[in-house]
């Protein structure tokens, strides 16, 4: 039941409380990666108790959205890998070049680090091209990790994509040993 005395009061007389904010540097960024890194664990480890549907849904629908949060994290430290030269006036994705969800599922199973994760390449991508790996059934696959580019070239995207320091991607030829020899690991 409602309570028209405390609502009333809210209205008139709350004051909520100050919002936390943290530093936007370098340390305070890792600490709080490692922070998120500490509770992933927490909630991969419950996907290993015996639980029921509904909780092992929720448990990871709330661990993904921890590793999405550590990678905007991690773009606001590294910023973007690679970027599109493609209808730069319009709207844009971060695209992960290996789809979150088999990142995800790599790391749950023990493949990958956590780090390794966090390291993956990511493309600032024009809406169009990543509607033609949509289209092409290519938007959450990846068959092919050590040449994760091969994707946009199946896809029909223009082998337009660069590195911030203008180096042209070749989508045949560049491996994940590539994008790791550009952009180290993140160490935690």
């Amino acid at each position: 039941m409602i309570n028209e005395q405390k609502i009333k009061w809210l209205g008139d007389e709350f004051t909520s409380l100050p919002k936390f904010r943290r530093k936007n540097n370098f340390e305070s960024n890792k600490a709080s990666l490692r922070f998120i890194k500490d509770e992933v664990n927490r909630l991969k480890s419950m996907l290993t108790e015996k639980r029921s549907p509904d909780e092992r849904y929720e448990i990871y629908k709330v661990l993904n959205r921890s590793i999405r949060r550590s990678q905007d994290i991690c773009k606001d430290i590294y910023s973007v890998h690679y970027f599109e030269d493609f209808e730069k006036d319009r709207r844009r994705v971060n695209e992960h070049v290996i789809p979150q969800n088999l990142l995800t599922d790599a790391y749950l199973e023990g493949h990958i680090t956590f780090e390794l994760m966090l390291g993956m390449p990511l493309v600032d991508l024009s809406e169009a091209s990543d509607q033609l790996l949509a289209s092409k059934g290519l938007a959450k696959i990846n068959n092919n990790w050590w040449h994760p580019f091969r994707r946009y070239k199946l896809a029909g995207i223009e082998e337009n994509v660069y590195t911030p320091a203008g180096k042209k991607i070749n989508f045949e030829t560049f491996t994940l040993q590539d994008h790791f020899d550009i952009y180290q690991e993140i160490e935690l």
